[in-house]
């Protein structure tokens, strides 16, 4: 006959259940302030127009004497 085989057990790992608490916000919340000041930064769309410089008046003459 044949040696009998012996087959090792299956081990099973341990399942490890993931801390809970409030922390789980902290992440997304920092990436979405950061993206928001990146966006608000770089944002030039205040509503104002540019402007041009108007030129100076020139000046008024005097009075002309005869």
């Amino acid at each position: 006959m044949a040696d009998a085989i012996d087959e090792t057990p299956v081990i099973q790992p341990e399942v490890v259940e993931a801390p809970t608490g409030s922390s789980d916000w902290i992440i997304p919340v920092l990436i979405f302030g950061a993206l928001a000041a990146v966006a608000i930064s770089s944002s030039d769309d205040d509503g104002d127009t540019p402007t041009t410089p108007t030129p100076p008046t020139p000046p008024t003459p005097g009075p002309v004497t005869p």
